[in-house]
């Protein structure tokens, strides 16, 4: 089984832990010496870097996990829900589930208690993106990377959704309305989208790993 690159993901040469793509410097005496390369090592300069074409632009993957991953955190801050409560139309983001909300009543003030669990919905995208953020040159055969960015992504995923299911199963018994915005909806299809790409990723590094082997 060949050795990778875990910079650029190009295999090592035989008995050397020196890229010849990343540091070619360093593997220029052994090259001088008449040393012959390994069978089936692929040639200086063939990379397989996570980039994906449309429209015959090439869109780097890390850039657009990261950009999820900071449209996510933003998300947070927004109107995720709102619950009609006496005439009124009170919304709730995920910093107020996570923390409360005072609301204004017509008797007075009234504090809801949040749920400090929800703060997971701000902690999971921040970790996605600092998974990739040190990444500069980010290859297929990362395939840990990407794994740990499916799992993040799904994880999202599943606190968007036991949100909504507390949310929804809180407010019933309370025998008041909730209605999710646009902004769930967003955050929910987002995730949805960095875990397919994340998989497909996977799958497809592997791919590659066997056909170097």
């Amino acid at each position: 089984m060949a050795n990778f690159c875990t910079r650029c993901g190009n295999p090592l040469p035989q008995g050397s832990d020196t890229c010849t793509v990343c540091n070619p410097v360093a593997a220029q005496p052994a090259a001088a010496s008449g040393t012959t390369p390994a069978v089936g090592a692929i040639r200086p300069g063939f990379k397989h870097p996570a980039v994906i074409k449309i429209g015959g632009i090439e869109i780097m993957i890390r850039k657009v996990i990261m950009v999820i991953a900071a449209v996510e955190a933003f998300l947070f801050f927004m109107p995720l829900f709102s619950v009609s409560c006496q005439g009124m139309k009170i919304s709730f983001s995920g910093f107020n589930a996570a923390f409360g909300k005072v609301i204004q009543m017509y008797g007075g003030a009234e504090r809801v208690d949040g749920n400090i669990a929800a703060i997971l919905l701000l902690i999971i995208p921040i970790l996605l993106f600092l998974v990739f953020y040190t990444k500069k040159q980010l290859s297929f055969v990362n395939t840990k990377l990407f794994t740990t960015s499916t799992a993040l992504s799904v994880a999202g995923f599943l606190g968007m959704i036991i949100l909504s299911t507390t949310v929804t199963s809180h407010v019933e018994q309370q025998m008041l309305r909730v209605t999710f915005t646009f902004w769930y909806t967003l955050s929910l299809i987002l995730y949805v989208v960095s875990s397919l790409i994340s998989v497909g990723c996977v799958m497809f590094g592997k791919k590659l790993i066997q056909s170097r082997a």
